[in-house]
């Protein structure tokens, strides 16, 4: 994790991180952060006993994933996204990239509240 991380660093001087082109930097840089992600969630939750807050995401993914994509479409195609995003930017003028985190995790809680419910009941969406 730690080579991937220097790695990617001292690629990104030459080739900028660009998750469009998939640098090579950039898939250094993330691939040693999701190794240490990795490594950080097995010492917390497997080593430890830390709750693992994730699970309810795990055990209903295909629900998460499908249900969060049809609901971003509803969103823009309704205007509702753009509309949330303004009415938050008006209420924090000096802070856009505030605006943008609040409006992202709030996205998040929304599905972690379906999953945690599906959960709840012992609904698991598989294909």
């Amino acid at each position: 994790a730690t080579a991937c991380l220097l790695l990617g660093g001292v690629a990104a001087l030459w080739l900028p991180l660009n998750k469009q082109l998939w640098t090579p930097s950039f898939v250094l840089w993330t691939g040693g952060m999701s190794v240490a992600a990795l490594l950080l969630a097995h010492l917390l939750v497997d080593r430890w006993g830390a709750p693992a807050l994730g699970r309810r995401f795990g055990v209903n993914a295909i629900a998460a994933y499908l249900g969060s994509s049809a609901m971003a479409l509803l969103l823009m195609a309704s205007g509702a996204w753009g509309w949330l995003y303004q009415a938050l930017s008006t209420l924090l003028p000096t802070a856009p990239a505030l605006a943008s985190l609040l409006c992202a995790l709030g996205f998040v809680a929304v599905w972690w509240g379906v999953v945690w419910a599906l959960d709840a009941r012992r609904i698991y969406l598989k294909i």
